[in-house]
């Protein structure tokens, strides 16, 4: 679990291989966990050698081609590994979370964070008002940022996964948050106002 909470933290698409059986002598045991990042790096391990070679290069298939499959491998007559067993493992890709940015803790706000997070989206609240901004209001959500939008925005990386609303409780707030995210890589912005 430690290599899953790490590689969340560096928010790169990566794979997780499993150990799901082995046969004769092998490198790993059953339960063995490797992560695999696409660039081909790694965290953990599930043997090393050749057979490592092989599972990072179908990892990476596997994430370029977002599905998941089983292998086996003979370690003598594929792998010239003196192991001589046999190994099978799940590659998984895991998909990343979606962000959800919400600049407003007002009506819109509450009704739509829990919303999001029943998704399973990360969420973040950013409203300058500690009274709207707080825990009792938003128990569920990832972060909670009571200070200045302009602040906030200078300390928020968005990226190709980072859905924005716009719900403040000023025009000029709304006005001023837009023109800065609209030209950031984002999935998403919707911005609310009245006439």
């Amino acid at each position: 679990y430690i290599l899953l909470k790490r590689a969340r933290t560096l928010n790169e698409p990566y794979a997780l291989v499993t150990v799901l059986g082995t046969q004769g002598s092998s490198p790993q045991k059953t339960g063995a966990k490797m992560i695999v990042y696409l660039d081909g790096k790694i965290d953990g391990t599930i043997g090393g050698g050749n057979l490592e070679y092989q599972i990072i290069g179908e990892a990476q298939k596997c994430l370029i081609e977002k599905t998941a499959k089983v292998c086996s491998f003979n370690l003598v007559p594929e792998l010239a590994m003196c192991c001589g067993g046999k190994v099978e493992v799940f590659i998984e890709p895991v998909k990343l979370q979606d962000k959800l940015f919400i600049f407003g803790a007002g009506h819109i706000g509450t009704e739509l964070a829990p919303l999001a997070c029943k998704l399973g989206m990360r969420v973040t609240v950013i409203d300058e008002r500690k009274e709207f901004a707080n825990r009792e209001r938003f128990p569920q959500v990832d972060h909670i940022v009571d200070e200045g939008h302009l602040a906030a925005l200078k300390k928020i990386g968005f990226d190709s996964r980072s859905f924005v609303t716009i719900c403040t409780h000023r025009h000029d707030y709304d006005s001023e948050i837009l023109r800065q995210v609209l030209p950031a890589e984002t999935a998403y912005v919707g911005m609310i106002g009245s006439r």
